[in-house]
């Protein structure tokens, strides 16, 4: 079988959610029927894969980021999934384990227990009972963007 939108021939997959997620199959052909008819369409759509696509680089970086920089922004990604405003001081409203950090940050908790060590050291976070407070969330924003701004 054959991808008639790229040419190359399709292969079964199967994929893991972490979050709740929606995916859509279209047909290449109406697709492309409903592109073709449509420049404004072809436009939000070309967006769409643009933004997916810097979605992707921005991955990429922070995967070779060091674990510093990948507990910081998990912690951030915690915060906004909690929807939480972003003010100086965050709470989150749950209680996070080490094994949960680790595994969002791809370490080991023992790694996490180092930098949340470190963050603590230099009151970026404070943490009790397992609640987590994000003392400063310019600082730590600051960080995941520091050590991610190396472009691949």
């Amino acid at each position: 079988m054959t991808d008639t939108l790229l040419e190359t021939p399709t292969y079964s997959v199967s994929a893991k959610v972490l979050t709740d997620a929606a995916i859509t199959f279209i047909r290449a052909d109406e697709l492309r029927r409903h592109l073709e008819g449509s420049p404004s369409a072809t436009w939000k759509f070309l967006r769409k894969v643009g933004a997916q696509f810097q979605a992707i680089e921005k991955q990429q970086r922070l995967q070779r980021a060091n674990t510093t920089v990948r507990v910081a922004h998990a912690l951030l990604e915690l915060a906004q999934s909690a929807a939480l405003k972003p003010t100086d001081e965050v709470v989150l409203p749950i209680k996070v384990k080490r094994s949960l950090l680790a595994e969002l940050a791809g370490t080991t908790p023992e790694t996490v227990s180092r930098v949340m060590g470190q963050f603590r050291k230099n009151r970026l976070v404070r943490q009790e009972n397992q609640l987590i407070t994000i003392s400063d969330m310019q600082r730590l924003r600051d960080l995941v963007r520091q050590g991610t701004d190396q472009r691949i």
